[in-house]
């Protein structure tokens, strides 16, 4: 049986959304930098998910201020690419017990930061218990509709 490291994440992405029935306001699916929805004549929703995960995108001894300022712009870049315009992000937070309230702190610093140059509002999102750090940035922008 393959796995992901034999298949890659743009094949496994294919794999897990076959079969998947999207309606006509879904202009562009899973698999491109950001969703694209039709929502007015004019002008389109982007929705976009990223995750950093602690081993993987960073360590521990990143400055949290930069972890935080990573997650936001990891997001921000894929709207960019895609002509658009980043409004409204949720963030979930999975983080070990042990870690230090501080820390998780000045990771939100970082990310309230770049929000503000960039205009978006942090609206909300979720906090869980982990074996390690994970953020997850949900976004929502626009786009106009003959730009993207």
């Amino acid at each position: 049986m393959p796995t992901l490291a034999d298949i890659g994440e743009d094949n496994l992405i294919r794999k897990l959304m076959r079969g998947v029935k999207l309606d006509s306001d879904v202009i562009a699916g899973a698999g491109d930098d950001c969703a694209v929805v039709r929502s007015t004549k004019d002008e389109h929703t982007l929705l976009k998910t990223d995750a950093l995960v602690q081993d993987v995108h960073f360590t521990l001894e990143t400055p949290p201020k930069l972890i935080g300022r990573k997650a936001i712009a990891r997001v921000v870049s894929d709207f960019a690419a895609m002509g658009g315009t980043p409004r409204h992000a949720m963030i979930t937070l999975v983080a070990p017990p042990s870690m230090q309230v501080e820390f998780l702190s000045d990771i939100y610093r970082g990310m309230r930061a770049i929000a503000k140059e960039y205009g978006i509002n942090i609206v909300g999102g979720e906090t869980s218990r982990g074996l390690v750090l994970m953020l997850s940035i949900s976004m929502s922008g626009t786009v106009p509709s003959k730009r993207w």
